[in-house]
């Protein structure tokens, strides 16, 4: 039997998962897995967990939870320079990471993907060192994403989200970025700065629209201060996709950035707060998983 490490988040979402764990090991071992669970605490080390267990007994790991728990346990494989494949359950609020590489909310259908056995490889992100799976992001949206109630959060998922930016983006305070890319530094009044690798994140589908996560490559995108009449524009614009080639967007692609802010303004990773400027963003690495 394949032996699989089953990294769980008792809280993601709704919190459901911890009651279907039964349920995943049964589907598991009739496939001739066996599964050996781990309850993730708030804030926990996953290389330091990695770092007790015998990872050589097992032949991969499953993360099960949003995206910060997937943060959490792709650090942490890259941190121990683990080389077995990572099999992803989606069970947070937006899960936006796995739906792009088509890993969709419901557990049978994550569990189909584990038990096929099928893997590539993806981009991996570092920022001061620090690793990150799909998105970094600084201002305004960061804010609201670290200050949405989780009981709310958790009832209305995406929603709250929206409900918080409409809220909110009309009075967005701007701040004054210098980015280095290849010798060139672009200065910018922004209102939002993503760097992504994949299209999606806070649940909007096309904030990247030509981002892949095996391209070797992120995505940067920045929203720049612009007037009421023209913040509306865009924001319905990113809801379709259609705001890179808008005058109030600057959208390119990199795979090593320097990013320094004048202002001070909360940095956010994976949905986790981030690192404080200057920012050093690379795509350096891969990670194999079951997709």
């Amino acid at each position: 039997m394949k032996r699989l490490l089953l990294i769980y988040n008792p809280v993601s979402g709704k919190g459901s998962f911890k009651n279907r764990i039964d349920y995943t090991i049964d589907a598991l071992q009739k496939n001739d897995f066996l599964v050996t669970p781990y309850r993730l605490s708030a804030n926990e080390n996953v290389g330091e967990l990695l770092e007790k267990l015998d990872i050589s007994n097992f032949q991969g790991i499953i993360a099960a939870g949003g995206d910060g728990t997937l943060n959490a346990v792709v650090s942490g494989i890259i941190q121990k320079k683990i080389k077995i494949p990572l099999g992803i359950i989606p069970v947070g609020t937006s899960n936006d990471f796995a739906n792009h590489l088509g890993i969709k909310r419901g557990l049978d259908k994550a569990l189909d993907k584990i038990i096929a056995g099928e893997t590539k490889y993806i981009d991996v992100g570092t920022i001061n060192n620090k690793t990150f799976i799909n998105v970094v992001s600084v201002g305004n949206l960061t804010s609201i994403a670290h200050k949405t109630n989780v009981v709310v959060k958790n009832n209305l998922g995406k929603l709250a989200y929206y409900i918080n930016v409409l809220g909110q983006y009309p009075i967005f305070k701007p701040f004054k970025l210098t980015i280095e890319v290849d010798g060139t530094q672009h200065h910018e009044d922004a209102l939002l700065f993503f760097v992504l690798n994949s299209p999606c994140a806070g649940g909007f589908k096309n904030l990247a629209p030509h981002a892949k996560v095996d391209d070797g490559k992120l995505d940067v995108l920045v929203i720049k201060n612009c007037n009421a009449f023209e913040k509306l524009s865009l924001f319905l614009k990113v809801i379709k996709g259609e705001h890179h080639s808008d005058d109030c967007a600057l959208y390119f692609q990199a795979d090593k950035l320097l990013v320094e802010c004048e202002d001070v303004v909360e940095t956010d990773m994976d949905g986790e707060k981030g690192p404080d400027f200057p920012l050093e963003i690379s795509c350096e690495t891969q990670l194999k998983i079951y997709c």
